[in-house]
């Protein structure tokens, strides 16, 4: 009984947070995505698949995103559609 309680009284002195460790969690165009790091801007996950920010739309969580808003910070859940213009005729 003494050893639990012993053992017990060491996980309470040291508290793992998990949640921190964790990758931000985004639904991209669709696709889960748990690989990309916290903190990231739209503009940086845009720059992440190669694409010019002047010749996307973005579409986060339901609501179109101005071109001057692609410095806003994404969170975790958060869902982006990234929309490339495609010029033909």
């Amino acid at each position: 009984m003494v050893k639990a309680h012993y053992e017990a009284k060491i996980l309470e002195s040291s508290p793992i947070f998990v949640e921190d460790e964790l990758p931000m969690k985004l639904t991209v165009n669709g696709e889960v995505r748990e690989d990309l790091p916290d903190s990231l801007s739209v503009r940086e996950l845009i720059e992440r698949y190669k694409l010019s920010p002047e010749k996307v739309a973005i579409e986060l969580n339901r609501r179109l995103l101005r071109g001057d808003k692609y410095e806003t910070a994404l969170k975790d859940g958060d869902e982006v559609e990234i929309v490339t213009f495609v010029g033909g005729g």
